[in-house]
This record gives structure tokens, sequence and C-alpha cells, in this order.
């Protein structure tokens, strides 16, 4: 999410990269390397040889930024695709190997669609991996009020421009305890790591992945800002509606009204990474913080 991570391999030769995959035995002659739109932390590219081979090859900085919301995890994206690939819920992954210009992780490539508007395939997606057995070895999420509460406090304690103190007056006043037991989560389900295969939703770009609040990915793909940054367009009340209603149909364990009381800390919580990442200079996230404070600012008012 951040995209100060991919400076340091911007202009790196694929060449060198050719050349680490021939001596793992992943390639066996060079293949041409298309690079793919849409990462902000690390730089992905296509492989295709006559139809024969049809990898993404995705790269990692050797020293990432360090992002307050968004870990950059090699090892943890490897862990799910391993798991998930099976549930058809992710990539299949061929290979993990670390090389002089920083880790790499080769998986299959996914032909299909990016996310548009099928929100009901989200809905499925994430009711399908939220029921999984969570997985061990990744790190635990922020999760309930106080730790939404701790975290953005510490977001805008790196921020200092003026609009911190309005992001920091919509700041919710409701307690909701923390989740009883941690699942899986993929903690950044935004439609740009969405795939639509064979009429399923497919969830790419495991970087992030956490044991916490399934809450967590519910809010994240609904966030004003994070829809906007990725489509230019905010989901309207009826999809955020079909949306809530689809999930809640699929997990059997969906409590509505406390994952309502939730959306607010974690939208208070995205805005304030959003102000984060535009005194870091990413003017991306300009108009996607406007959209997530007019959503907070609708929220208090129904408060009100």
């Amino acid at each position: 999410m951040a995209n100060n991570c991919i400076q340091g391999i911007k202009n790196l030769p694929t060449e060198q990269l050719t050349h680490e995959l021939i001596d793992q035995g992943i390639l066996k002659a060079p293949a041409e390397w298309t690079e793919l739109a849409g990462g902000r932390s690390n730089r992905v590219w296509h492989l295709k040889i006559n139809n024969a081979l049809d990898l993404c090859v995705k790269l990692y900085p050797k020293h990432p930024w360090q992002n307050p919301l968004f870990p950059n995890d090699p090892l943890g994206e490897h862990i799910c695709l391993k798991a998930l690939a099976p549930h058809g819920l992710s990539p299949k992954p061929v290979a993990f190997i670390k090389t002089p210009v920083g880790p790499c992780l080769i998986y299959e490539h996914i032909a299909g669609t990016l996310l548009e508007d099928q929100v009901i395939l989200m809905a499925q997606c994430l009711a399908q991996l939220h029921q999984l057995p969570p997985l061990k070895g990744l790190r635990n999420a922020s999760v309930g009020s106080s730790q939404m509460r701790a975290d953005g406090m510490n977001i805008l304690g790196m921020c200092n421009t003026p609009e911190k103190d309005v992001v920091h007056s919509l700041m919710p006043d409701t307690h909701v305890a923390p989740v009883a037991k941690r699942w899986m989560i993929h903690a950044d389900p935004v439609p740009a790591n969405v795939i639509i295969n064979q009429g399923r939703a497919k969830l790419i770009d495991w970087q992030c992945p956490a044991l916490g609040d399934p809450a967590e990915d519910l809010c994240h793909f609904l966030s004003p800002a994070m829809q906007w940054l990725y489509r230019q367009a905010i989901l309207s009340d009826i999809e955020v509606s079909s949306f809530i209603s689809s999930y809640a149909q699929y997990s059997a364990v969906f409590d509505k009204a406390r994952f309502l009381n939730l959306r607010a800390w974690y939208s208070w919580r995205i805005a304030a990474y959003c102000l984060w990442q535009v005194e870091h200079g990413n003017s991306a996230y300009k108009k996607a913080l406007k959209h997530e404070i007019s959503d907070l600012k609708k929220a208090h008012a129904k408060i009100a």
C-alpha cells in the first residue's frame, strides 16, 4: 500500500531476476516479462513462454519501507498461498526464493478480470476465508475498539498538518470488545487485490495477512478511501447493503450489530492512515481521505 516501498527496486533490470530463476531451476530459458500495474508495495511481472509457462513473479524490496497499517510480509504471503490455493481462494505458489535484490515469490498466474461491482462474489469469498482454520505463523492484528483507538492515535502521532485535528475530532466514542477468537484475514482486500475467475472471487497480494477480526476485511473492502484509490468510485448504499447481507447469508457467526459498531472505528483508522500517506507525498490519497472523512461525518450525524 505504500508507493515508497518500490523506489529501491524501481530500475531493477529483469535480466538479473531471469538469471536467479534459471539458477533455481524455475526457468529453463529467458522469458518475456510484462510488468503488472496496481502494486503499491512490490513489483509483479507476468511471465509467459509459448503457452507452456504462465507465472507471476513478485519481488519484494530488500529493505521495505515501514508501513503503520499494511505490513509487507513475503513469508506470510507464501504461507497463505500454500494453504489457500487448494480452497480456490488464492493463486497456487510455485516457489519462494531469496535473491540479492530481495525476496521473490513465484506463483501461477490467474486469468480473469479485476473486481468491479460483484459485491456478492466478494462477500462469498471473504465468508469462506473467515471460516477456515486459522494458520500458524501469522501476525496478530488489532481487535476491538481500544486497539483501534491505539492504532489510530499512533498513526496520527506521525502526522503534522492541521488536518490531523479534523481526523482526531471524528474518533468514535463507542466501545466494542475484542473478538473472543481470532480468524485468518487478508487485511487488504481492496478491489485491485481481487480477481474474478470462473465465476468466483479470488484474493491476490497476501502480503499483510493476519489473525484477527473478520470485520477488518469487511471494513477495508467497504472503505470509501480504498474503493476510490482503486476504482475511482465508492460503493453506493445499495451495494454496501447487498455486500453486508450477502456476507451474513454465508457466515453463520456474523454479528451485524457488532460489525456496524466497529465499522466507524476502522473507517477512522483508515482516515488517519490516508493522512499519513498524504504527508509522505502520496497525493493519490488526498481524494481518498476526503471520501473517508465524509463517511465518518455521516456516521457521526446518525449517532447525534
